[in-house]
């Protein structure tokens, strides 16, 4: 089988771009292992913006003759109703998603730091004992979490922390790389049917 690609929205310079691939590929780790005992190599891209993801997701698709199992991943930004390929072909993204399948198209719901919330055990163990739990909703589906709500609340319970208010291009790889999937998984439908779908694509 060819290699699996995932081209993931986030990062800016090489630097961070590599912290977060190394965090992705630990959160995905069950899929990972799962591809590497087959000898499929496992290729996770992070592309800077989301229009460079959806660019560079494109170009893989529409130039290799053979591209193999290709998925997107980005950041939903508000509320999604219908598949991942509805919601980013309509509202304000209106991207052509013509060339792709409706199971290559991934959301983080309605943004990465939601699946965060997911796991408060992760960011207790990362943040310490000044991190104020409390702060954070409880709500079972994190997904209903508007994306303001998911930013204000984490800088609410990590402002009196020894390392400060939560900070995306320093904290957010160090947290991703130790959430627990399972628990994500459970609070986050779109990041069950990413598993899933990675899961199918190496089977």
């Amino acid at each position: 089988m060819s290699d699996v690609w995932i081209y993931v929205e986030g990062g800016g310079g090489k630097d961070s771009k590599d912290h977060l691939r190394q965090a992705f590929g630990q959160f995905l780790s069950g899929p990972r292992v799962a591809a590497r005992e087959q000898r499929i190599r496992w290729r996770i891209v992070l592309c800077g913006s989301r229009e460079q993801t959806y660019r560079m997701f494109q170009h893989r698709l529409q130039t290799q003759p053979d591209p193999g199992p290709v998925f997107l991943l980005v950041d939903a930004d508000r509320p999604v109703s219908g598949t991942p390929r509805e919601h980013l072909s309509g509202g304000e993204t209106r991207w052509d998603l013509s060339f792709a399948g409706d199971r290559q198209c991934h959301l983080m719901v309605q943004v990465m730091e939601s699946w965060f919330l997911a796991d408060q055990a992760a960011l207790v163990a990362f943040y310490g004992r000044e991190f104020a739990a409390a702060q954070l909703s409880n709500r079972a589906n994190v997904e209903e979490i508007p994306k303001q709500q998911v930013y204000e609340s984490l800088d609410r319970a990590t402002r009196n922390t020894r390392k400060g208010k939560y900070d995306k291009a320093d904290h957010a790889p160090q947290i991703l790389k130790n959430l627990d999937p399972e628990r994500v998984r459970a609070r986050a439908p779109h990041c069950n049917r990413l598993f899933e779908d990675l899961l199918k694509a190496i089977a």
